[in-house]
């Protein structure tokens, strides 16, 4: 591991494999490749795959056969889970909470923090040893996603992610944060640091989410300058 990514410019892992170069992975879903090249052709996974989705996964770091022939500097292989003969499933949560966290030792105080991730997941037979099914469903406590948030042509019909903490009074200041090239908003939230600050200091914040269709690299610097006010 040579940058852990979390609130960076790049908000991605970077990583060596193997004595390899690093930015220079390929990545795999169920055989299909979901790589993604960003800015100075810098390597990108596109999915996002929850824990409780996946299968299994591996990473070849040498001797490549014939169908990964995409790469110098590693593969990450994954694969998604299956439903079985047999009904199961799963409830899970991921909790961080500044009670739970210890203080940094040149701090006055712990920071605020509110990560709340949970969900469910099922899978089971449609028709017993010919097809069957599985779902998962996830969401976050406090933080909200909205999809076609500026629906006009000008605007190129960004998403958003928001957040509002429980009990803000009416009248409260509006923040709005743009994330880096590269990123998404609520990978740069997480990193940045701008929910907690809310929860501190009591005020909303909304996170424009750049669009692909707009900018490969998802920088904000697509708007025509009449635009701009």
């Amino acid at each position: 591991m040579i940058d852990a990514g979390t609130g960076t410019a790049e908000n991605y892992p970077v990583f060596s494999v193997a004595g390899g170069r690093a930015r220079n992975q390929n990545f795999t879903l169920d055989g299909g490749n979901v790589s993604n090249a960003v800015g100075l052709t810098r390597p990108q996974q596109l999915t996002s795959l929850p824990v409780d989705a996946m299968q299994e996964f591996r990473v070849i770091s040498n001797n490549y056969s014939a169908e990964y022939g995409h790469s110098t500097g590693g593969v990450v292989v994954m694969s998604t889970r299956s439903g079985t003969n047999d009904f199961h499933g799963s409830l899970f949560e991921s909790l961080q909470n500044n009670v739970l966290n210890a203080r940094n030792f040149f701090a006055a105080s712990r920071p605020a923090s509110r990560l709340n991730q949970f969900g469910a997941t099922l899978g089971g037979p449609i028709k017993k040893d010919r097809l069957w099914f599985f779902y998962l469903s996830r969401t976050y406590g406090n933080s909200t996603s909205v999809t076609g948030m500026f629906a006009n042509k000008n605007a190129g019909n960004p998403n958003a992610w928001t957040y509002v903490p429980e009990g803000l009074p009416k009248g409260a200041p509006l923040v709005v944060v743009l994330h880096g090239c590269t990123q998404n908003a609520r990978g740069y939230d997480h990193g940045s640091g701008w929910s907690a600050a809310a929860e501190e200091h009591g005020f909303a914040v909304l996170f424009p989410e750049q669009q692909r269709a707009n900018n490969p690299n998802l920088c904000f610097n697509w708007y025509r300058p009449q635009d701009a006010r």
